[in-house]
């Protein structure tokens, strides 16, 4: 893992619970169904708000495979806010010649996690020190050369 400064756009570290206004159309459609959101839940307060009107479920993918008790650690009152380690590929100059970096990082980062969920299905506790160049090798491997490139355009 690079760590650093955190290179995401203000934009992406500042809002948080980005799908609750899709939630809320959700809602309106599914009626009786309830309804559960995931997606950039960073704090205890923004989960307990959003639960009732406009959800009934809060999901913590990315936070739970670096963390697996957090969802305990948040409904005890233990924890308030979560930080997430900033996943960054390093040899920024080089790759950034070759993709840009906003891409390269995002993939990285989703697949970092991926493999925090590996260690834990393998019955092992996360990693939070691995590297961005480990993980960028099993990314290769698991999805093939194509993996950091963009699927959308």
């Amino acid at each position: 893992m690079m760590f650093g400064p955190d290179t995401r756009r203000a934009s992406t570290r500042e809002r948080e619970a980005y799908f609750l206004e899709y939630a809320a159309s959700v809602r309106d459609a599914a009626g009786p169904v309830p309804v559960a959101v995931t997606g950039g839940f960073r704090t205890r307060a923004a989960m307990v708000a959003a639960v009732g009107d406009e959800c009934d479920v809060v999901g913590l993918g990315r936070p739970a495979s670096a963390y697996p008790h957090v969802a305990r650690d948040l409904l005890d009152g233990r924890r308030e806010r979560i930080e997430l380690p900033a996943v960054q590929v390093g040899a920024r100059r080089l790759v950034s010649r070759l993709a840009p970096l906003h891409t390269v990082d995002s993939a990285l980062d989703l697949s970092w996690h991926t493999d925090q969920l590996h260690r834990l299905g393998a019955g092992k506790a996360p990693d939070l020190t691995r590297p961005w160049w480990r993980t960028a090798v099993t990314a290769t491997l698991r999805n093939g050369p194509g993996a950091f490139v963009p699927k959308r355009g």
